[in-house]
């Protein structure tokens, strides 16, 4: 009893000082965050401070002028006419500089909106957005399935690259061997896949047990969730009907090219039952116009 109550004891402690680590490094994350969105704030407020100090001093400099003026006005009213006609040769120019000045700031000088770059109701939504990729888990080192690759797809780099080759090469014809579509599978979890400047490619999620002899069905009915991008621009996602997407239980798709920000490309609302698999489709290589490949980056192991 003493003893399991002991390790019990040490376990719970140990847990502790887990859960006190994790929640320490969000709150470092957040205090980052915050620190990023104050320095924004301030920057900002400084720099309207600065702006309406040089209109604070052309202003007063414009003011001074036009005293200067008004003071030679009513020197000059106690004038004769010739005195005046005398006179105006060298004060006209004072007179015309101050209504150049006066044109000038009319257009200038406008009330300053305080605005930051940001929306303060969005401050919630960004730092999720930033904070998204550190909080999920790191991606799976994972393997292309030579056993699942079509005949005419060549794997390479320790089967984490694939792509198109030239021959059809005379490979078993085992049950999980694509045969008619260009793909290949891979381990489950989450995973981040490269791909590079190729025009057309197809990247998504099959069941175990769906066919792989005939043409893939791209769709969730078919137990087939895919994204995709054609013609080089258009991304889309393979849903009934189809999806055209923008670049901005469920499956989710991210772009994960920025290294501080996830971007969601599209989420399938669905339940997966059962053995699922990363699919990769790298579509007919078009005579060289799709031949580039797909890899998979392997993390980075801590030295």
């Amino acid at each position: 009893m003493a003893y399991n109550k002991s390790c019990i004891t040490n376990e719970s402690d140990v847990l502790k000082w887990v859960v006190h680590k994790e929640f320490g490094e969000l709150r470092r994350c957040l205090e980052l965050e915050e620190a990023s969105f104050i320095q924004c704030v301030e920057s900002t407020a400084a720099g309207f401070f600065s702006s309406i100090q040089r209109q604070t001093d052309d202003l007063t400099h414009t003011l001074a002028k036009f005293k200067e003026a008004e003071g030679t006005l009513e020197a000059l009213s106690n004038d004769s006419h010739l005195g005046f006609i005398t006179k105006y040769g060298y004060i006209a120019p004072r007179f015309r500089e101050c209504q150049q000045i006066q044109q000038r700031e009319e257009k200038t000088y406008s009330s300053i909106n305080f605005k930051p770059g940001f929306n303060h109701n969005d401050i919630k939504i960004s730092v999720w957005k930033r904070l998204h990729r550190k909080v999920l888990p790191a991606p799976e080192c994972l393997k292309l399935d030579p056993l699942t690759a079509h005949p005419m797809l060549d794997l390479s780099l320790g089967d984490t690259v694939v792509e198109c080759g030239a021959l059809l090469k005379r490979l078993a014809n085992n049950p999980e061997r694509f045969s008619y579509s260009y793909c290949v599978l891979a381990s489950q979890g989450y995973w981040e896949v490269y791909v590079g400047d190729k025009p057309k490619w197809h990247l998504g999620l099959i069941k175990g047990t769906a066919g792989r002899k005939a043409k893939l069905p791209k769709s969730p009915e078919s137990d087939v969730w895919l994204i995709g991008l054609k013609e080089g621009h258009v991304y889309e996602a393979f849903a009934s009907p189809r999806v055209t997407l923008p670049l901005g239980g469920a499956l989710t798709f991210y772009n994960a090219d920025s290294p501080d920000e996830l971007g969601v490309i599209y989420t399938y609302n669905t339940e997966l039952q059962g053995k699922v698999y990363p699919l990769f489709d790298l579509c007919w290589h078009e005579r060289g116009a799709n031949k580039h490949p797909i890899s998979l980056p392997q993390p980075h192991k801590d030295k």
